[in-house]
């Protein structure tokens, strides 16, 4: 959650020969690749039926999966931690020293370090002390704005419209907390800007060798419909999602050198039927567009 955390998980990796970490999304698989590289054995332990529940498919996930078990680390899906157990009751328990996890299916496996990664939520307690409105994280209107008079928030505590889904919700994301901080500090000094709506889901990974990239939606409306191309063995999907010849969603795994482009079609809601029949081509690119 902060510096002093990071420095401790630190201080008992040096200690430690196993580690687990409860949580597979971005944050927890990013903290298991830096433990491995730290030379310890580690074990992700993801509820969900998939890693990277909140971002991902299910082929995608699949193939990050694969891509860091080939590496060495250990991942265990469709399972949750039922109890964390320290050394003296470990004793009582088992009858052996070790300290380590209980999972929901009754498997126990041991560690020296256990990290908790299910999740975060945004830190509103300031701005609740202050009285501003408060929903799931910060309501502002289209300029920033709290409810209270000449109070501005922005990056990851407020709540903006996505630009795909239409939706309010939170968008914890670099790229668009840099936006949010920009048009803030403008209307802060009297400039009066507008800020246009972004794209909330926006990530990047890349853990061992398999870069991966998804914008926008990630799974097919009702009324839509989807583009694929699924090579598993090759470490290679790309999935378009569309509505009505409008790109509203991408996932990239294995190449993600097209993502510059479809977010372009994506956040400018271009129409994609002059080119929907070569979307798919590998030299697929701005120039397929002007053409």
């Amino acid at each position: 959650r902060n510096l002093d955390d990071a420095r401790e998980i630190k201080e008992t990796a040096r200690r430690s020969r196993r580690a687990i970490v409860v949580g597979g999304g971005f944050v927890g698989l990013e903290a298991a690749y830096a433990l491995y590289r730290w030379g310890l054995e580690v074990t992700v332990i993801e509820k969900q039926p998939q890693i990277l529940p909140e971002q991902f498919d299910a082929r995608a996930a699949a193939i990050l999966q694969n891509d860091m078990q080939a590496e060495g680390l250990r991942i265990i899906t469709g399972n949750g931690i039922s109890e964390i157990i320290g050394p003296s009751r470990w004793l009582r328990l088992f009858g052996k020293n070790g300290k380590g996890v209980i999972l929901d299916s009754g498997e126990r496996l041991k560690a020296e370090l256990v990290v908790l990664a299910t999740g975060t939520r945004p830190n509103t307690f300031l701005a609740d002390q202050a009285g501003v409105s408060i929903n799931q994280g910060i309501i502002v209107n289209s300029f920033l704005k709290t409810s209270v008079p000449d109070v501005y928030a922005a990056g990851d505590v407020v709540e903006t419209i996505d630009a795909v889904s239409g939706k309010v919700g939170l968008s914890p994301i670099w790229p668009n907390a840099v936006v949010q901080g920009r048009i803030a500090g403008l209307n802060m000094v009297g400039k009066h800007r507008l800020y246009s709506r972004q794209i909330g889901m926006q990530n990047a990974v890349e853990f061992r060798e398999v870069p991966a990239m998804v914008i926008g939606l990630t799974q097919v409306p009702l009324d839509g419909e989807e583009l694929v191309v699924y090579q598993p063995n090759r470490s290679f999907y790309k999935k378009l999602v569309l509505r009505d010849d409008v790109l509203l969603g991408m996932i990239l795994v294995g190449d993600v050198s097209q993502a510059g482009v479809y977010a372009a079609l994506i956040k400018n809601k271009i129409s994609i039927k002059p080119f929907k029949h070569y979307l798919l081509n590998n030299d697929f690119g701005y120039s397929s567009i002007i053409s």
